[in-house]
Order: C-alpha cells, then structure tokens, then sequence
C-alpha cells in the first residue's frame, strides 16, 4: 500500500502550551511512504512532558520532497521523541529544507517570568534501510537551542549513502549534522547548554559529492558547537566499501571562537578512502578548550 502527504497536510501528535503530560507516539506502518510540496509529521511538546516518539515502518520506499519534513521536538519542559524509520527499500529526502529534525526548542533571548526555560534532550534519529539518498539541500538534523543534550544520528543502510548539491533556493549545503546553537537575537535563540549528538554511519558506501561544477561549498557531515556551552559530537563511519569526497565536501567536528567545550572525536574505518582536491575531514576548535582527533 501507499501512505501519501501532500501540501499542507500533516500527522501531528503535539502536547500544547500549558498543558502537563506526556504526547502521544506517532506509528506508520505501510508499503511506501510519500510527502511532498511540504507535507510534515510531528511530533512536539510546548507543555511540561515528553513528546512522543516517531516510528515509521516501510516495505518499499521513503521518500521527501519538495520541503516536506518529519520533525520531533520539544519547545517546553520535556524530553524530544525519537524518529525511527526502518525500510526494506530507499530512504530519498530532496529539496530545500527537506529532512528530518529533532531539535531542543527555541526561545526569546529577552527573560519573561512567565515562559519557563525550555528544557530537555532532543531525541535520536534512527535510519535502517537499503540506500539513503540526501539532494539538494535536504538534511538529517539534531540540534540544542535550550537547557539539554542535542540527539545522535544513527545510520545502517545495506547499499550506499549518498549526500549531493546544495539548495536550490536557501543555498544551503545538503547534510548530516548535531549542533549546540549559539545565541542569536535576530532569530529570537538562546545559547544551547548542553552537547551535540554523535553521528554513526554504517554503510557499502559513503559518497558526497557536490553535482555543480565550480560549487563553493558541498555537502557536510559535522558536529559543532557555534556558541553555546557543551561538546561537540564524535563521528564514526564504517564502510565496507568506500568513502568518497568530491567537490568541497567535508566531514567536521568543530567549536567556534565563541564556543566553550570540546570537539568530538572521527574515526572512518573503510575499504577505500578517496579525497578529492578542496575536501576536508576535520577535528577543530577555535573556542574555549580542545580539538578532537581524527583516525
């Protein structure tokens, strides 16, 4: 069978402002999966108690286009669910904005007594599948803008892993990312307290690849802290087959000058390792503490 989003249709399991207890899960099991034209499934908590978990079973394919999202998140005091997706066949995210995010919420920089800190940890982000294909812009995200831990991502795929291009619109790199967020008044965000996710990767293969001649930045993996207080991530990928950067891709775990924490550890474990000129693997800090190591 076939379960099909589109437009300004959503599944939706949310626990409102004010209210105390915990949301419900969200469980899809079907043959494919299809949202488009930004179609999302959420999964939140703006109360005081836990979002519900994401759990999406699939005996053909997954696939996003177009913005469409699956999201979990807590803008309250509560912990952030997990999205699981378990599919026999392909996982494919394309577009702008397109992806899959667990994030601990945003808030107003400016202190009202009555809007509690948002307080949690994100949940995780768990693939299982035969391929997983990220284009044009499209990203897998874990991110802490509050009081709490930012998720891991876990990746298991048979086949291959893919990254490629950048954002047609937003001009944003396709990626794979967890983040401790900095403050920023323009956006309405507080500086994260807590540490960036790990990001585990099992595959055949890993290629990022930039599908613009000439691009100037290209798809990223990464860790980082940009101005909060906690660590960033470490990062493990085994492929049995191949890891392959082209263009300027990169794989990072980094902290900004404004940052103060450590950066995560990355350890590749590959058949073949193939960098091309203008790509990058690397451990960095340019705040307050240590860089990470790279094996």
């Amino acid at each position: 069978g076939l379960v099909s989003l589109q437009g300004t249709s959503e599944i939706n399991s949310r626990l409102d402002s004010g209210a105390i207890g915990n949301a419900g899960n969200i469980e899809i099991t079907t043959g494919n999966l299809e949202l488009t034209e930004g179609a999302t499934i959420v999964a939140s908590t703006l109360g005081q108690g836990d979002a519900g978990n994401i759990d999406i079973t699939t005996i053909g394919n997954l696939e996003l286009t177009e913005g469409a999202a699956i999201v979990a998140s807590t803008l309250g005091q509560g912990d952030g669910g997990d999205v699981t997706i378990d599919a026999t066949g392909d996982v494919s995210i394309d577009s702008d904005f397109g992806g899959i995010y667990s994030t601990v919420g945003i808030k107003q920089v400016e202190t009202d007594p009555n809007v509690p800190n948002v307080v949690g940890d994100a949940g995780d982000i768990k693939i299982k599948a035969n391929s997983l294909s990220l284009t044009n812009g499209a990203r897998l995200v874990t991110k802490t803008a509050g009081e709490g831990n930012a998720g891991n991502v876990d990746i298991d795929v048979t086949d291959q892993v893919l990254l490629d291009g950048k954002g047609d619109d937003s001009n944003i790199a396709t990626a794979i990312l967890t983040q401790v967020e900095e403050e920023n008044e323009d956006n309405n965000t507080i500086a994260g307290q807590g540490d960036a996710g790990d990001i585990n990767i099992t595959t055949g293969d890993l290629i990022l690849t930039s599908a613009e001649e000439g691009q100037s930045f290209g798809p990223q993996i990464y860790t980082e802290n940009r101005g909060g207080v906690g660590d960033a991530g470490n990062i493990t990928i085994n492929a049995s087959g191949l890891v392959s950067l082209q263009g300027t891709s990169e794989i990072n775990s980094r902290l900004s000058s404004e940052a103060s924490g450590n950066a995560g550890d990355i350890n590749i474990t590959t058949g073949n390792l193939e960098l091309a000129e203008g790509t990058a693997i690397v451990a960095s800090t340019f705040g307050q503490r240590n860089g990470g190591d790279g094996t």
